[in-house]
């Protein structure tokens, strides 16, 4: 059967990701005890973020430098989220930073619109690769009216990476070793919500050669981390997707069927 065999349309170069650096221009979001502004922090993360995702999918910013999309909040939001539907992005991920009244608030959150869709689904994958990067409280995924998240055309989340108003949280959210390791764990995130083939547990440095485990659908098969790039046995691969590889050796090519 041709079409029992053909291998969904879900590859993560037809991906458009449009990234969304929260705040920007007169307005600095959340401000830190130390004087840090949420503008920047989601800004450098989402420059990061657009970084690692580049390579495997288009990427498209709401904003690269400090600037206001609008004279307003409500026309700053609503750029963005026009921006987004324009460019028919497949997947909007909106950057923040926390706040609250108590300097002992703590963890790390992500938002969709509502339950039992695809924005709830990017949420959890991208909340589950976050906590198990950063190692930070888990708040879960939760739900809100917002309206880059209603006005979108498309699954979108947004994601609070920590409190600026904790002095330890506030610390980590200015190191760009940390907002490195943010950005790396939400674009694994969204390549897991893309594909299942996409997730991987090990490190994404240059120049690692270890041996890692490769999770296809629920099924573990083994893998090889090599220059920040995830290599698994292609028969192991192709059985636990329920297609057939046939070697044809006159042309030394393996095919998938």
């Amino acid at each position: 059967n041709q079409e029992r065999h053909r291998r969904p349309e879900r590859e993560a170069e037809a991906m458009k990701i449009c990234i969304d650096p929260g705040h920007g221009g007169k307005d600095p979001g959340a401000i830190g005890l130390s004087g840090t502004y949420e503008k920047n922090i989601a800004l450098a993360v989402a420059k990061k973020l657009a970084a690692r995702l580049s390579p495997a999918c288009q990427v498209v910013m709401t904003r690269t430098d400090d600037r206001r999309l609008g004279a307003n909040q409500k026309a700053d939001l609503s750029a963005r989220t026009t921006l987004a539907n324009r460019e028919q992005a497949n997947l909007f991920v909106s950057i923040h930073c926390n706040s609250a009244a108590s300097a002992e608030a703590t963890g790390i959150e992500t938002f969709a619109l509502a339950p039992g869709g695809q924005g709830e689904k990017l949420a959890r994958s991208i909340q589950t690769e976050l906590i198990r990067e950063t190692g930070l409280a888990d708040r879960g995924v939760k739900f809100a009216n917002y309206q880059v998240l209603r006005d979108t055309a498309m699954p979108a989340v947004l994601v609070e990476l920590g409190f600026l108003n904790n002095p330890a949280e506030e610390k980590l959210l200015r190191d760009p070793a940390w907002q490195e390791k943010t950005a790396r764990a939400i674009a694994i995130g969204i390549m897991a919500h893309v594909d299942p083939l996409l997730r991987y547990v090990g490190q994404m440095e240059e120049g690692s050669n270890v041996d890692i485990k490769v999770e296809v659908k629920g099924e573990k098969i083994p893998g090889r981390l090599i220059d920040g790039q995830t290599w698994v046995p292609l028969r192991e691969l192709i059985k636990v997707l329920n297609y057939e590889v046939l070697w044809d050796e006159a042309d030394r090519t393996a095919v998938v069927k």
